[in-house]
């Protein structure tokens, strides 16, 4: 009985492990942005606050940007020269 416990838990953990990368690979959280940019984290949310920057979202208590929004803002931004 034990063991079939400690599967079906495990089975539960490789779930939402999957969904979490899942997750991740769809959005960019601010830390992300900072590492991609160099940009400080603050300067994103500032940028959301300001209604600057690329578009973003709300899901739950987090902030993230979808990574092709994200990507599509940063290639017109370098289009742009800014």
């Amino acid at each position: 009985m034990v063991r079939a416990w400690v599967m079906l838990l495990a089975f539960f953990f490789y779930v939402v492990d999957a969904a979490v990368a899942r997750l991740e690979r769809e959005f960019y959280y601010a830390a992300d942005l900072e590492a991609i940019t160099g940009v400080p984290e603050s300067t994103w949310y500032y940028y959301v606050f300001a209604k600057k920057g690329p578009p973003s979202h709300k899901i739950g208590r987090r902030r993230v940007w979808p990574v092709d929004e994200f990507r599509k803002w940063l290639a017109e931004q370098e289009r742009a020269g800014a």
